[in-house]
């Protein structure tokens, strides 16, 4: 984690250890501050070979990455990580990122196959239920 990066995190939440996590687009870490985790994403996808305008579409769409998780959490009783602090900025650190709670559990992507049918079944009907409530909730003006 680049150093600015690192200190600007440690003025919002004090000292903490750090791990980088293998997933996405972008760059993700598991914040470990003691009593509490939290989870940093930072905008670290480049685009390259891509047109200005497909770059500043990315950027946008991460930033909407936040204000969702910030409108599930206010809008829904879907279980959503609160944003604690957001920089979109790119002044003080050289990345767009957001800093949120991290919520307990796993991603079930890994371990689908290992799954029954009928233990498959209900997750998806939950995972319907989670997103026709979403849906139902949040109006929003446009797509992306």
């Amino acid at each position: 984690m680049e150093e600015k990066l690192q200190n600007e995190i440690r003025e919002l939440i004090g000292e903490f250890d750090y791990r980088e996590l293998e997933e996405g687009l972008n760059t993700i870490y598991l914040i470990d501050a003691g009593k509490n985790e939290y989870v940093l994403k930072v905008h670290t996808n480049k685009s390259e070979g891509y047109s200005e305008g497909y770059r500043d579409d990315q950027k946008a769409r991460f930033r909407s990455e936040a204000r969702i998780y910030e409108l599930v959490a206010d809008e829904t009783g879907v279980p959503s990580p609160e944003v604690v602090h957001t920089d979109f900025s790119e002044e003080k650190v050289p990345h767009q990122f957001y800093l949120m709670e991290k919520v307990e559990g796993e991603n079930l992507d890994a371990r689908k196959d290992d799954l029954k049918t009928s233990e498959l079944e209900q997750l998806l009907r939950q995972y319907g239920q989670m997103l026709g409530e979403i849906h139902s909730s949040i109006e929003l003006d446009s797509y992306g």
